[in-house]
């Protein structure tokens, strides 16, 4: 799992590709990317937190929290941009437009799928029950939308809502349902036992009962071959 260290190296990660895409687009003719990089730049870089911290006499780091909050709300906002740059790219090219539009199709649907195992994969340890139920109402609304008849419902907006509906809805469903797939069989790996605690005072006159839950990991019980 990230800690706070690797988190960090992360954010340093991020801090330098993102520097050297600003400084790639100063020397462009195209600048249109440089004021969002810098954002992006601004709140992954550690270096801003540790003034910060140093200023507020702070001892108490963040790193895995920022880097699990930019990809909540950074990543999935960059994949649309990653398509437009597509567009940008390959309309240079003299594709036909059907063909771009399966290229910008495409990026989409991967990654939103991959970011949003990401997501869920960083939110593992939170409320398990919340986060199922949340799931829960997400596919049961995915599967209501591939229901309706979009031609006939949006009329000239339909291709629009088509695209929204299959390179963003659906991958974001399909990508739950991988997180589901390995979130059960990393619990089915790990081996529960409850048992109550019964703590008396000396003078006998308090009695309270404790519920213990203790959690392991399975081992394999075959013999080693060395």
């Amino acid at each position: 799992m990230i800690d706070e260290h690797k988190a960090k190296i992360i954010l340093w990660g991020i801090t330098i590709i993102t520097g050297i895409l600003v400084l790639r687009c100063l020397f462009s003719p195209n600048k249109a990317w440089i004021f969002p990089l810098l954002i992006l730049l601004i709140l992954s870089c550690p270096k801003i937190d540790e003034r910060i911290n140093k200023i507020t006499k702070a001892t108490t780091t963040f790193y895995f929290e920022k880097f699990r909050m930019l990809c909540m709300f950074v990543l999935p906002i960059a994949v649309p941009f990653i398509a437009i740059y597509m567009v940008t790219i390959f309309s240079s090219k003299n594709i036909s437009e059907s063909k771009l539009f399966l290229e910008v199709e495409m990026v989409l649907k991967i990654g939103y799928y991959i970011t949003y195992i990401l997501i869920a994969f960083l939110y593992h340890k939170t409320n398990k029950k919340n986060k199922y139920i949340f799931f829960g109402i997400y596919y049961f609304l995915c599967i209501i939308i591939s229901y309706i008849p979009v031609n006939d419902f949006w009329g000239n907006s339909a291709d629009i809502i088509i695209l929204l509906i299959e390179s963003i809805l659906m991958p974001i469903k399909e990508a739950i349902l991988t997180y589901i797939i390995f979130d059960t069989v990393l619990d089915n790996n790990k081996e529960k036992k409850k048992f109550n605690v019964i703590v008396e005072r000396e003078d006998n006159k308090s009695r309270e009962e404790y519920l213990i839950e203790i959690e392991k990991s399975k081992k394999s019980n075959q013999p080693s071959n060395a």
